[in-house]
């Protein structure tokens, strides 16, 4: 199965909404990462992450690897929104991770599985 998480709608999942636990947002993202990593060698997912560039990216989408996680910043321009749905448009054996409900509509419609930002949350720090 491939995984799709909407990186900041997971980060604003955590226990302490509203108040960031990371000293910046680079720190809060390569906690979600590393937690993402813990996850990946227990159940052998693919999976990828989606965090916006749309006010400071580049021209095309910036894709990086961390511990086998693939890192995609949305281009200038687009929102991770957008490119959440531009990569589950063929839903079958995805899931798009995200509290988003017009996204969760949406890969729900083109046959993509859905789960919520905060249950995924709770699964990633319980494991």
């Amino acid at each position: 199965m491939e995984i799709i998480v909407d990186g900041y709608n997971v980060l604003k999942s955590t226990p302490l909404q509203g108040v960031s636990p990371f000293p910046d947002l680079d720190g809060g993202r390569i906690y979600l990462l590393d937690l993402l990593a813990e996850y990946k060698k227990l159940k052998g997912h693919s999976i990828k992450v989606v965090f916006d560039g749309w006010s400071r990216g580049g021209l095309s989408e910036l894709k990086e690897k961390y511990k086998g996680i693939l890192v995609i910043f949305s281009r200038r321009g687009e929102t991770a929104d957008d490119l959440n749905k531009r990569m589950s448009k063929d839903g079958r054996g995805r899931a798009v991770v995200t509290s988003d409900r017009q996204i969760v509509d949406y890969v729900r419609q083109h046959g993509a599985e859905s789960i919520s930002s905060g249950d995924f949350y709770l699964t990633l720090t319980t494991m």
